[in-house]
């Protein structure tokens, strides 16, 4: 008996009802994990960071970059010697942004990790299992091309890349939902 099977034990519980073992049905457990997953990411990042204060970092950055490429476009060189010494404030403001979305990171990255992992114990050929098919290829744009492994056809993707898309589109469905920064 390991160490993570009481942890295993109370996932299997609560997502028992999933077809874990059905490679057909992959694309309903990544669906559903995706959106537990996401949701739980989201809802602990924004009760845990001060939105409102995030979103006026995010403002007063936003217009500094602004106005600095404005005057790098014009080369106003006076103006860029005025947005000079504002710089170590914005940066300042960015170090303190990256730690507010930091926060909820120390939080979710231990049931992330156990979540992952029971995942993994449970269903051992979510990389190579294709759950859709695409009407083009992935791995036609260069840069993508040098990451396909031949594990799957390049017209198909895989549970990973699917719960990838996914759990970004319900973080972000949520995140305009609670109108957080």
């Amino acid at each position: 008996m390991g160490y993570m099977d009481g942890f295993y034990g109370v996932l299997d519980k609560i997502f028992g009802f999933l077809p874990l073992q059905d490679p057909t049905k992959m694309y309903l457990v990544v669906i559903v994990l995706a959106a537990v997953v996401g949701t739980f990411m989201t809802l602990v990042q924004h009760y845990m960071v001060d939105q409102q204060e995030l979103k006026k970092i995010r403002k007063e950055v936003s217009e500094y970059q602004g106005k600095l490429m404005k005057s790098q476009r014009s080369n106003d060189k006076k103006a860029m010697r005025k947005l000079q010494v504002q710089k170590p404030h914005i940066d300042e403001l960015n170090q303190k942004m990256m730690k507010q979305n930091f926060k909820p990171l120390y939080i979710t990255m231990i049931p992330a990790i156990i979540f992952y992992s029971w995942l993994r114990y449970n269903y051992a050929p979510i990389n190579i299992e294709a759950i859709i098919h695409l009407p083009f290829s992935l791995f036609d744009f260069p840069l993508l091309s040098r990451l396909h492994d031949g594990a799957i056809a390049a017209n198909e993707m895989g549970a990973i890349g699917w719960y990838i898309v996914f759990v970004s589109f319900v973080s972000n469905t949520i995140r305009k939902i609670l109108d957080m920064a």
